[in-house]
């Protein structure tokens, strides 16, 4: 049948001369400028003539084409091309708007050097056992349905603090989930993720919403995880004698019935340090849990604002974790859980404070569950303050900004020197402080008493933030500096700070209320001296 409308539509235009008028939008995903796209009508019929044309700055296109059937083809450098087959054009035609989205198709196995840019997933894909794939700073993996990205060889994903690697759906073709990364055995164990942004990961039935390693050890540092769910670890599920390196990774939003976070079990034995674990959602272990033989080893985290009915913060089954140095505040239930034989766990030098079901539970109230005397204040530590006999105090731990979840702490802080005397130093060369973050005893007043030994733009904390962030900056000498933030489109949105300013350490605040979700740049200039950082905005 569509070849006689073929003929039919041959015969009645074989012999017309006049043009039709064709016009339409044509969208880049995420742009301001949708100039540029070129859209092509391919002849089908021998009466219809190839053409093209491009779009203006606001998507539109028009051409004048004689009457016929075509494909039509969008397209853009770097975006997604679009296709619409066997198109009957017979009279002046409006077409429906199209968005190019950002990124070019990917699957399968994959090795070699990815980036920068971006990918759109619509399959499975893979690093195979032997091959190693490298991800450069600025890329990014959409994911167009629930598929997983299987690690057997090596991954080697090091984003920077400006351009960090990216895994998440893609909304606009309606995901609400991708699968994981899945680190799979011996072989995945040299991998590397370093400032990587890992959202809306989903593994319902098992482990492992946004990274799930399985007999792995992987090291992941200076990693966000967002908004990702599964049965077992939310954020991460530890499994099979994995012992992978976590550090200063930020955990909010994930859920999942054991773990909102991280989940650890089957001799697990991760490290994970300097980490925020925040607002995350659990049955069992809002923020960590730890079951079936494990031993992960905590140290200067801060676990804030998790939810769970059992261990709004942390919660233990068969487990014995050492939880060293770290904050566990304000949660949705009991601070600590355990459930059953956890006595060997080491609980030392934590601060412990203001857990809406008490700071310590058990099951079936059988306190012989957990390390002996846990909890019961029976001398004081190093500044004198109460503790039990593992150095635990029981204080608020005086953030700087909870509301605006700024866990740095404050000045008069009971944190501040009271974390284990047998951990390094802080940077300002005192005793570790609890949480993961130090106060800087140098840097009082805004003005450190030392001065710097250069110029430092810092990253911005909190980061993602909403809707006030604070930036500090260092100058190593008296000099004209300015601190200003820029959308992506370089246009000035304001103006931190500007003059000739001494040397020394500054705090400035940016309140973008009023602004757009979305990517702003902090660029700070003094001299010839010129640094920027990424800041995120998330309403």
């Amino acid at each position: 049948m569509r070849y006689l409308c073929i003929i039919l539509i041959f015969f009645f235009f074989a012999s017309a001369s006049f043009a039709i008028l064709i016009d339409g939008y044509c969208y880049l995903e995420g742009a301001s400028d949708h100039s540029g796209s070129t859209v092509k009508f391919l002849e089908i019929t021998p009466s219809a003539v190839t053409d093209s044309t491009e779009t203006l700055s606001s998507g539109y296109f028009s051409i004048d084409i004689i009457p016929g059937i075509y494909d039509v083809v969008y397209s853009r450098d770097s975006y997604l091309p679009v296709q619409i087959d066997y198109l009957m054009l017979l009279a002046d035609t409006t077409m429906p708007p199209i968005t190019l989205l950002f990124g070019m198709p990917l699957s399968g196995v994959l090795s070699g050097t990815l980036g920068p840019g971006g990918f759109i997933i619509f399959d499975d894909i893979s690093v195979n056992f032997g091959d190693t794939l490298r991800l450069v700073p600025g890329t990014a993996f959409r994911f167009a349905g629930l598929y997983s990205f299987e690690i057997e060889g090596t991954l080697l994903a090091q984003g920077t603090p400006q351009d960090s690697i990216i895994f998440t759906t893609l909304p606009l073709l309606n995901p609400d989930y991708w699968k994981n990364i899945r680190f799979n055995g011996v072989g995945s164990s040299g991998c590397s993720l370093a400032y990587c942004d890992i959202q809306y990961g989903s593994h319902p039935n098992l482990g492992g919403g946004g990274i799930q390693c399985i007999g792995a050890s992987p090291t992941i540092t200076n990693c966000t995880f967002q908004d990702n769910t599964a049965r077992f670890g939310g954020g991460i599920g530890i499994e099979w004698d994995s012992s992978p390196t976590i550090s200063h990774c930020t955990f909010f939003g994930n859920t999942a019935e054991l773990g909102g976070a991280i989940y650890c079990g089957d001799g697990a034995s991760p490290t994970i340090a300097h980490c925020v674990i925040r607002d995350n959602s659990a049955d069992f272990g809002g923020g960590i849990y730890c079951g079936e033989n494990s031993s992960p080893m905590i140290t200067r985290c801060t676990i804030v604002g998790d939810s769970a009915s059992f261990g709004g913060g942390v919660s233990c089954r068969h487990a014995s974790p050492v939880l060293n140095s770290t904050i566990i505040a304000f949660t949705e239930g009991t601070g600590l859980y355990f459930y059953q034989d956890c006595s060997s766990s080491q609980i030392e030098y934590c601060d412990i404070f203001g857990n809406i079901g008490g700071e310590i539970s058990y099951y079936n109230q059988d306190s012989s569950q957990g390390p002996p005397g846990i909890g019961n204040i029976s001398t004081t530590n190093a500044n004198g303050d109460p503790c039990d006999s593992y150095f635990n105090i029981f204080l608020n731990p005086v953030f700087a900004d909870t509301a605006e979840r700024d866990y740095h702490l404050a000045l008069g802080s009971p944190c501040i020197d009271a974390g284990d005397p047998d951990l390094p130093l802080d940077p300002d060369t005192t005793v570790a402080d609890i949480g993961a973050f130090y106060f800087d005893q140098l840097d009082v007043g805004g003005i450190a008493l030392l001065p710097p030994v250069s110029y430092v733009l810092h990253p911005n904390w909190p980061n993602p933030f909403n809707s006030t962030t604070t930036i500090r900056y260092d100058v190593k000498q008296t000099a004209h500096v300015s601190v200003k933030v820029f959308n992506l489109l370089g246009q000035e949105e304001a103006t931190l700070d500007q003059g000739r300013i001494p040397a020394g350490s500054y705090t400035v605040s940016w309140d973008a209320d009023g602004l757009p979700s979305g990517v702003y740049l902090c660029r700070m200039k003094a001299g010839d001296f010129v640094q920027t950082r990424k800041m995120v905005l998330l309403k």
